[in-house]
């Protein structure tokens, strides 16, 4: 994998820190490099737009890093606060962390221009687009070797997981990116006609 877009990675998102287990904030790195590196050519988070899918929920000012940080403390904050009042309430903070800093991993392969323009001209071939940015990014989770609970996070973290029982990692990561647009939104900081 490409160490640059690695390094580039790892200073984007400074959250990554707080997951004590080395070798899963590793795997988090891997994940978000494969997806860059083999859906799009996107060569760091921070080329993608700020939204909550291409042309829905556009950020008028901020890129996707700034989504995935926010998502990731205000999920973090959350599972704390809860800890702090209910201590017998078992909240793994590696699985939540790494769940909120990968759960728009399957963005790039919707965000590259040149995949949107071949969907568009031809839909029939593979659908338009062939799969949405929480399925892709299920995918290149377990495609790197992430454990399945992380991989559900970022599968059910939209409509998706509207299906499913969402595991407790699962619920606060879908509230925490949720809540971040509904904040913004109510701020102003959503472009008018894109929600």
């Amino acid at each position: 994998m490409n160490e640059k877009i690695k390094e580039n990675i790892k200073k984007e998102l400074p959250e990554l820190k707080l997951i004590k287990e080395v070798e899963l904030r590793n795997k988090v790195v891997e994940a978000w490099s494969k997806s860059l590196e083999e859906d799009s050519n996107f060569t760091s988070i921070s080329e993608l737009e700020g939204s909550g899918d291409i042309g829905f929920l556009v950020l008028k000012k901020g890129t996707q890093v700034k989504h995935l940080r926010s998502v990731a403390r205000l999920a973090y904050a959350f599972a704390k606060e809860f800890q702090n009042i209910y201590p017998d309430i078992q909240i793994n903070l590696d699985t939540l962390l790494a769940g909120a800093l990968l759960h728009d991993v399957g963005k790039p392969l919707n965000y590259n221009e040149e995949n949107r323009d071949k969907w568009k001209k031809f839909p029939y071939l593979e659908g338009n687009p062939p799969a949405r940015h929480s399925v892709h990014g299920y995918h290149i989770c377990l495609s790197v070797g992430l454990p399945m609970e992380i991989a559900h996070i970022v599968g059910a973290h939209s409509k998706e997981g509207e299906f499913i029982q969402r595991s407790l990692e699962g619920i606060i990561v879908h509230y925490a990116d949720h809540e971040y647009w509904e904040i913004l939104k109510v701020c102003g900081y959503v472009t008018d006609g894109t929600y």
